[in-house]
């Protein structure tokens, strides 16, 4: 009988075995084998259906017309920045420019003022000399 028992309980194992582990087996190799796919980003089993396909391909199209509008407003902002830039290097060059002649007309003037007093003062040298019957006298 001890043959039996050892066959009764084998079986009864045997047959949890088939009943409850190797389910639940296949359900982790599944979910595993599911979780892998989705990590490496294998190919999915679900479908999309057209309306969501094309949901999606539309607001895909609106981002990209609107990162193209962004990107114009950018090149826009740039380019204005750019004349304003210009504009200001032309202005302060027409200053440089401005106070460089300014000061040309100053030093022509500080020469002509200078030339003036020369003049002056050979015009009274001569005139104290002239005045006093020459030079020793």
């Amino acid at each position: 009988m001890s043959d039996g028992d050892k066959s009764g309980i084998s079986r009864a194992i045997e047959d949890v075995n088939q009943a409850v582990v190797k389910p639940v087996v296949d359900e982790v190799g599944q979910a595993l084998e599911l979780g892998v796919k989705s990590v490496i980003g294998g190919p999915q089993t679900t479908q999309d259906d057209p309306a969501k396909r094309q949901q999606k391909q539309l607001e895909e199209q609106k981002k990209k017309q609107e990162a193209l509008r962004v990107l114009d407003w950018y090149k826009k902002i740039e380019e204005s920045q750019k004349v304003v830039r210009t504009q200001s290097q032309q202005q302060v060059q027409e200053k440089e420019s401005q106070e460089a002649e300014e000061e040309k007309v100053q030093q022509f003037k500080v020469m002509e003022k200078q030339k003036k007093q020369q003049s002056i003062a050979i015009t009274q040298a001569k005139t104290k000399t002239e005045a006093r019957g020459g030079v020793g006298g």
